[in-house]
């Protein structure tokens, strides 16, 4: 009796195995092989008061959650999206998104703030007191996150996300709401991997670094690995170099990439960049001066957005006083013009809109974005068409 139920368990077993080889549909197979792009949605400026904070935050991720199910429908039918982004079905769209909040990073100063606000309040009028308290909350955090220490702790936190989905077979399109775009330009400016050493260390100092590292080749790095390495340091006018210290260099340069691997993240990783309600070219003034270390990295890295095929898109609506252009939008054709270094763009591309109509005053324009989705959706899905058509109309082989 034992022998034969032995016998019918081991054919149950056997029968299941072979249903789950044979027995699945085609389509199965696939949806199990897909991968997932997920969207991170990161905070702007918030009113961190103690009795707001919580509150702002919860907010926050209440509005992400109604945004997200327009922003899957339109990508998921947009045929240059599919065929681009989601590669024709290699890819899909994760449903649940991802928040990532840092406003409550600032409440500390934010209290202290408000201690020396309500000494104001003595002696001022009303109406005085009542914007000197908006302007602060609202503009503390654009100016707090600026500041280097505070900005790197505050990107090493995303990077922490992103490598989370990375690490499960994902990828990520990053989304900055108002001063999350700030968020989203440091990371790229300091995680990309578009820098090569070489410039760094040259001259006779890098002819006796190959000799020493022989055969290997060091590889294109990011700002945070060079700094980390101590390989490059930052001044305290903003200013970066090399390290005064040549025997420091030689001791960490042959150990860049390794540290790359650890501090960067991979090209492909972030496949897009969504800014939306952005004042980053009023904050970030110094990237239009060419004698500016930031307009030299920027630069870096808007080739290297173009190159490795990632896209970059800024949608604000035109009644948004905090909505500012970040770029005006050139051709391929006007690229190679003005550009030093030959550029061949493999995919990526770079697109401002910034005349959206969203239909409300000027005074509700900057929160619309959340309450008027449909419409917002629609903005970013024909600035992801117009972008690509901008940049490879002329045929690039190099985008199909």
């Amino acid at each position: 009796m034992k022998k034969i139920l032995i016998s019918i368990i081991v054919l149950a077993l056997t029968s299941i195995s072979c249903v789950n080889a044979e027995d699945i549909a085609p389509q199965d197979l696939d949806a199990i092989k897909k991968k997932k792009i997920t969207f991170i949605y990161i905070n702007g400026s918030n009113d961190n008061s103690s009795k707001d904070r919580l509150e702002f935050r919860e907010s926050f991720e209440k509005d992400v959650k109604a945004m997200h199910p327009y922003m899957l429908k339109a990508f998921n039918e947009d045929p240059l999206v599919r065929t681009k982004l989601l590669k024709d079905g290699e890819f899909e769209l994760n449903e649940e998104p991802v928040t990532f909040y840092w406003g409550d990073k600032s409440f500390a100063e934010i209290e202290n703030l408000d201690n020396k606000l309500s000494l104001s309040s003595i002696f001022s009028p009303r109406l005085s007191k009542l914007v000197r308290t908006v302007f602060a909350h609202c503009l503390h955090d654009a100016v707090w996150v600026q500041k280097y220490s505070n900005m790197s702790m505050i990107i090493d936190e995303l990077h922490r996300k992103v490598k989370y989905e990375t690490d499960k077979g994902n990828q990520v399109v990053l989304l900055g709401y108002s001063a999350g775009s700030f968020i989203t330009y440091e990371y790229f400016l300091n995680k990309f991997i578009s820098i090569d050493p070489a410039v760094i260390v040259n001259g006779q100092e890098y002819e006796k670094m190959k000799k020493l590292l022989g055969e290997e080749e060091i590889k294109p790095t990011c700002l945070d690995a060079l700094l980390e390495s101590e390989i490059v340091t930052l001044d305290m006018t903003g200013k970066y170099k090399a390290n005064s210290d040549k025997q420091l260099i030689f001791k960490n340069y042959p150990l860049l990439n390794e540290k790359t691997q650890t501090t960067c993240f991979k090209d492909g990783s972030v496949r897009g960049v969504i800014n939306f309600a952005s004042p980053l070219s009023l904050f970030y003034s110094e990237v239009s001066d060419t004698k500016s270390d930031l307009n030299f990295l920027s630069k870096l890295m808007y080739r290297h957005i173009l190159e490795s095929g990632v896209f970059w898109l800024t949608v604000n609506y035109a009644e948004d006083p905090l909505g500012f252009p970040t770029s005006k939008n050139i051709s391929l054709e006007e690229l190679n013009k003005i550009s030093v270094v030959p550029i061949n763009p493999k995919g990526g591309f770079v697109y401002d809109v910034s005349n959206v109509r969203s239909r409300k005053s000027f005074i509700t324009a900057h929160m619309a974005y959340w309450h008027t989705q449909k419409r917002f959706v629609k903005a970013i899905i024909n600035a992801y068409n117009k972008g690509y058509e901008n940049m490879y109309k002329t045929g690039n082989p190099e985008s199909i």
